[in-house]
């Protein structure tokens, strides 16, 4: 019998990573969590009037569309490849290896420095 429910999320302690700044370590933790400063949760929420991609016009800038969709920032995409890779993960990416995977943490925090999506 194959499991059908979706994989757990197990939120490794990210304070443990003393070489991750301490603002991508609060944008990873929205994104855990979900209240993020992404457009589709903003919107959700009253901040902006539209859930939209400023940075290429997607009709909805989400966690997943922002880390592995939006086009824009596809050239900052091959460290977190190489970091999935490396912790035993190939083929495509997925946010849950993205976002709980210890080994692709600081990946992931180069990713969201090098976008300047937060600044």
């Amino acid at each position: 019998m194959v499991d059908k429910s979706p994989p757990r999320l197990i939120l490794a302690p990210l304070y443990l990573s003393p070489s991750i700044p301490r603002k991508a370590i609060s944008v990873i933790s929205r994104l855990r969590t979900g209240p993020s400063h992404l457009n589709a949760h903003r919107h959700k929420s009253g901040f902006v009037n539209s859930p939209a991609c400023e940075a290429c016009g997607d009709p909805s800038e989400s966690r997943a569309h922002y880390l592995l969709q939006c086009p824009v920032y596809e050239p900052f995409r091959q460290p977190l490849h190489d970091a999935a890779r490396r912790a035993g993960h190939f083929g495509s990416l997925h946010l849950y290896v993205l976002l709980n995977e210890p080994k692709v943490i600081k990946a992931l925090a180069g990713f969201i420095e090098a976008t300047r999506r937060f600044k």
